[in-house]
């Protein structure tokens, strides 16, 4: 979550189960979130623990799929059977007709991972299982949680306080995909054969066909100063190893994933959180609403940004990274430079754009990010003011680093180090990612024959009140 905090000190593994405040102390964010945090990580659990991996009520049970509608009064399986009234409810909303390839899903809860997914209404998904090709796809749910700011939700900020935002909010985000094995591609496959039960039973091992087995890890450390830099009164404590003059949340997040060879990522000071709305974009050229409340917030010379909105982070589009090329400060107008590799970029329409700063020093060569891979598997990256990080050879073949995955690493001027796991020699531990955190339930089975569907198997679970089993 890209917000302005100070850190996140919640641990699953500490086992505490909630936080006392104290008269006369000093109250910070992170004791208030890890308070919800350890609600939340308990009621998840105990959803697991009477649901199971995935399911929902059978009262409302939600999130079936339809690839059409009709009045006939049996339809097949993949066919609404819809009324006069609904239909005309629907289509007024934009909801129908459906085109080629859209699925309609119906309303209702359904529990992934011990996260609650709500369908308030039906509703469609454009393009959800692509066809490219006659045979089985695997229809299931992509979940996740999604941080939102004042930004995205204007009715969020309190405007009797006359502009300040206060808190962010967290929503949980989620998207019907499908999954079909690629000609060639080794492991269980879908066909005729394959009952519902081949699937629900087995879904860890189906999760692993489109989900990366292992993400790639990260070390953070904060080197001891040598030279002229040990020597500098002017910087901080002589024997300090951060260097910074204030405490900050380094957020460092893969930009493009891939193999180690090929990934690359940014970095933050801020976690991320500075971001610009932008009013205007077009020939590489932004107008922004405001250019930041002061300099450490703001944008200068020669930083590197990317421009983005919900609808590119939630389709997994990859956010172009830019380079500023000039300021005015009087028009509020940024002039941006494109990496010499990156495709012209054209913002999606009628949405709104925002810009976000991060702080490392691109190269223009590539996409603007920095590379993962190194000369030398021990060699460490330098960030700033002593902070480091390496991305250190993975244990599980076919390591991955996916786009989006991201570490967070505070820094803290009264210890002059960063706060990172270490083992008893005091070496940093590699730790996988903080986030993103996916979960996953199946759906359906569908069949396409010529282009049509020819079969569905709904592979959903349907989960009895607790009070049915408890009644003698």
């Amino acid at each position: 979550m890209k917000g302005d905090f100070t850190r996140n000190t919640f641990d699953p593994f500490k086992h505490y189960t909630r936080v006392l405040m104290q008269q006369g102390r000093v109250q910070l964010d992170s004791d208030w979130n890890e308070q919800a945090a350890i609600l939340l990580h308990y009621m998840r659990a105990l959803a697991v623990d009477l649901i199971g991996p995935f399911g929902g009520p059978a009262s409302n049970l939600g999130f079936k799929i339809f690839t059409g509608v009709t009045d006939q009064t049996s339809p097949p399986p993949q066919l609404l059977k819809i009324s006069p009234a609904d239909k005309d409810r629907l289509t007024k909303s934009g909801v129908l007709p459906l085109r080629d390839g859209d699925f309609l899903v119906s309303n209702g809860r359904y529990y992934v991972g011990g996260l609650l997914c709500e369908n308030d209404d039906y509703s469609s998904v454009p393009e959800a299982y692509n066809i490219q090709q006659n045979g089985f796809y695997l229809a299931y749910l992509d979940v996740w949680e999604h941080f939102v700011t004042y930004l995205e939700d204007e009715r969020m900020r309190e405007v009797a306080l006359g502009g300040p935002d206060t808190a962010a909010r967290a929503k949980i985000i989620w998207q019907i995909k499908t999954w079909t094995a690629k000609p060639g591609e080794t492991g269980p496959k879908i066909d005729d054969t394959t009952k519902r039960e081949d699937i629900v039973n087995n879904w860890n091992d189906w999760v692993r066909r489109f989900e990366a087995t292992h993400a790639g890890q990260l070390k953070a450390q904060a080197k001891i100063p040598t030279g002229a830099e040990a020597s500098n009164p002017c910087l901080t404590s002589p024997d300090a190893r951060y260097r910074g003059a204030e405490n900050q949340l380094y957020r460092v997040e893969i930009h493009k994933g891939g193999k180690k060879e090929e990934a690359t990522f940014k970095w933050s000071r801020e976690n991320g959180s500075v971001i610009f709305p932008v009013l205007r974009y077009g020939d590489e050229t932004v107008k922004l609403a405001h250019l930041g409340r002061d300099t450490r917030r703001g944008l200068k010379k020669d930083d590197w940004v990317e421009i983005f909105n919900d609808a590119m982070i939630l389709k997994g589009t990859l956010p172009p990274l830019f380079q500023v090329s000039s300021i005015d400060p009087m028009d509020l107008t940024v002039h941006l430079k494109a990496p010499t590799k990156q495709p012209p970029f054209t913002p999606p329409a009628n949405t709104p754009l925002f810009l976000r700063r991060w702080d490392h020093k691109g190269d223009a060569k590539m996409d603007g990010a920095v590379k993962v891979a190194t000369t030398r598997e021990a060699d460490w990256i330098s960030l700033e003011d002593g902070v480091q990080v390496q991305f250190p050879a993975g244990t599980t073949t076919g390591e991955v680093y996916r786009t989006g995955d991201y570490w967070l690493i505070p820094a803290r001027t009264a210890t002059g180090d960063v706060e990172w796991p270490r083992d008893s020699n005091g070496n940093a531990i590699a730790q996988s990612p903080h986030g993103i955190e996916h979960r996953y339930a199946p759906l359906a089975i569908i069949k396409i024959d010529t282009n049509k569907v020819a079969s569905y198997i709904d592979c959903r679970v349907r989960i009895k009140p607790l009070v049915e089993f408890l009644t003698p």
